[in-house]
């Protein structure tokens, strides 16, 4: 334990705090939290998302795809050739 010698969570009352302290402490606080009521014109957006669009951005891009999934496909049904079953339906 690096040195320390006793349990990783054990605490001293009279160095450090208690972990019942802490647990009241954080219920405290989110008692506080609900108690108040949202504002909601006090949120601040950060940024803002919007789509684009999906799929390849280019020929290039949906060729590399194409090459992918057909390693992958070849890959797959030599496995299960390996283990002895009929590779299933296309993916």
């Amino acid at each position: 334990m690096l040195g320390f010698r006793g349990h990783f969570v054990t605490k001293s009352r009279g160095y450090s705090t208690t972990l019942g302290e802490l647990r009241q402490a954080r219920a405290d606080y989110r008692a506080e939290q609900d108690e108040q009521p949202a504002d909601d014109d006090a949120t601040v957006v950060l940024s803002a998302w919007e789509y684009l669009g999906s799929g390849y951005l280019n020929p290039g891009d949906v060729l590399l795809a194409a090459g992918v999934e057909a390693s992958l496909r070849a890959a797959h049904e030599a496995l299960m050739e390996l283990r002895g079953r009929p590779p299933d339906g296309p993916r």
